[in-house]
């Protein structure tokens, strides 16, 4: 006669073999059922870390953030004060080239070498401000 576990789903020779069997399966259910509540656990907490993480993350990007801004506002004033001493520079060599001008005629002069750079990274410096390409 064979024996039918419904536990198992399967057919046994003896009612032996069967309980044996049944306990076995009942032994690894539960070594399951607690592996599984471990491991859900271990989720649990490792989602927590994440969240925990994310948060962190977005704090350390608004302090970055306001960091950035507060020294954009600093380098701004720096620069602006160096830029309205050029335009103040700029505005006394106008008004000499303009009083050489209305004397002497026009005023040339050729740059060659360093002045020549020079002169040439400040047209470009120029072009970076109409432009707002820096600050």
């Amino acid at each position: 006669m064979k024996y039918y576990s419904d536990k198992t789903k399967k057919f046994y020779e003896t009612a032996d073999e069967c309980m044996t069997e049944e306990k076995v399966f009942d032994s690894c259910k539960k070594q399951n059922s607690v592996l599984k509540k471990k491991l859900a656990d271990d989720v649990a907490q490792a989602e927590s870390k994440l969240n925990e993480a994310y948060d962190n993350y977005s704090a350390a990007r608004d302090e970055a953030s306001s960091i950035v801004r507060e020294a954009e506002k600093k380098a701004k004033l720096i620069v602006d004060a160096a830029r309205d001493d050029v335009v103040k520079a700029q505005k006394e060599k106008e008004t000499a080239l303009r009083n050489f001008n209305d004397k002497f005629g026009t005023y040339t002069v050729t740059y060659t070498g360093e002045d020549a750079m020079r002169e040439f990274r400040r047209a470009t410096d120029i072009l970076d401000t109409l432009f707002n390409w820096r600050f």
